[in-house]
């Protein structure tokens, strides 16, 4: 019986107590239990290397600064082309190509090739296939339908920084960067990295709200305007909960916020470094993109660590891909390296797919 005691606390803490008393730390194998999938391996699923705007095979095709990344329930894998200011696409073939933009900065409303972006990040889809954008450089959230016309939901443009809610119309945003949406498809969330705030845009009664955040940069936690963030950087949607888990990049922390805007660290000490353990004994450097699996556990591609980490609903922190080396080799979780890994999605099992920033190219950890 003791020693069934034992086991379990490895699942509930995140330590283990052995059966001498004395607390020992949690090695990196037991933690893996504890999430959806173990990492098997790392593989490239798109992009040269080489920076450009190329469609085609997987093999051949080329991103610039892919940043951010979600896909649809049907498999097909939508990314933020940052440095091309396009949206790009991979089918369930493999196949690369263009959505909508076409290198050239800009602000137009139109179709495909012919619409502009400026430095396009966080996108969502909806279940018809509409692509929503945080339209980084416009300060602006756009739409992609399934036809690739491009429309724009709320901003103002890159002339018109701001952090005004109302009307779709007249509210206004500051370097917008992650956008997620909801169960319903009625509620898109953005992380307005520039304004310091996460946002919410009711697509029903075509309004902008703050859920949460001051304004100011700062890191308090709290509700609404009492909480206090710094660069609120991706952001996606629980939908066990009701609420969303974010990054505070500024901050170097992992933190979630309710549908009522009561904001609280998941994990993170606030200082950048690289630590594994639980809440704010860990320590990220830069966490940019998230994303959750169907358990809750999160998976943040740490910038600057080069490194994918993993974090359970309780904030147990442990490395998942990557092992703070620059490089863009494929393998095992623990041999393949990443050169600055930012937007993180999930598809229906597990596998978690990489925009691997400074590679240019998108990866897949396969999990079993």
């Amino acid at each position: 019986m003791k020693r069934i005691v034992c086991l379990s606390l490895v699942f509930i803490t995140g330590a283990v107590m052995a059966c001498d008393g004395k607390k020992k730390s949690l090695a990196g194998p037991a933690l893996m239990a504890m999430a959806m999938f173990r990492p098997v391996m790392v593989v490239t699923v798109a992009g040269t290397g080489a920076p450009g705007l190329v469609n085609g095979s997987s093999a051949t095709a080329q991103f610039n600064s892919p940043d951010g990344v979600t896909i649809h329930p049907n498999g097909t894998i939508y990314i933020g082309d940052t440095g091309n200011n396009a949206i790009r696409m991979i089918d369930t073939a493999g196949t690369v190509s263009t959505m909508a933009g076409n290198v050239v900065p800009g602000f137009v409303d139109d179709q495909g090739s012919s619409a502009r972006f400026n430095n396009p990040d966080g996108v969502a889809v909806d279940s018809a296939g509409n692509v929503y954008v945080a339209d980084t450089g416009n300060n602006a959230i756009r739409k992609i339908d399934p036809a690739g016309n491009v429309t724009t939901v709320a901003g103002q443009g890159p002339g018109s920084p701001g952090s005004t809610d109302g009307a779709l119309g007249a509210a206004t945003f500051t370097n917008p960067t992650g956008i997620t949406i909801d169960s319903t498809g009625t509620k898109l969330y953005v992380a307005d990295e520039g304004s310091n705030k996460i946002r919410e845009i009711d697509l029903v009664m075509s309004q902008v709200g703050t859920l949460a955040g001051s304004g100011a940069p700062g890191d308090t936690d709290g509700t609404g305007n009492g909480a206090v963030l710094d660069g609120p950087h991706a952001i996606t949607f629980n939908a066990s909960t009701g609420g969303l888990v974010f990054t505070d990049r500024n901050n170097d922390k992992v933190k979630t916020v309710t549908d009522t805007g009561a904001v609280d660290t998941l994990a993170g000490s606030g200082t950048s470094g690289f630590a594994n353990g639980t809440g704010t004994v860990a320590e990220f450097d830069k966490p940019h993109g998230i994303g959750l699996d169907s358990a809750g556990n999160a998976y943040t591609g740490d910038e600057l660590n080069n490194m994918v980490r993993f974090i359970t609903p309780s904030g147990v922190v442990q490395t998942y891909a990557g092992n703070q080396t620059a490089g863009s080799s494929d393998g095992t979780a623990s041999s393949a390296t990443f050169n600055q890994p930012r937007g993180i999605a999930l598809d229906t099992s597990g596998n978690i797919y990489v925009c691997d920033y400074a590679n240019n190219k998108i990866r897949k950890i396969i999990v079993h």
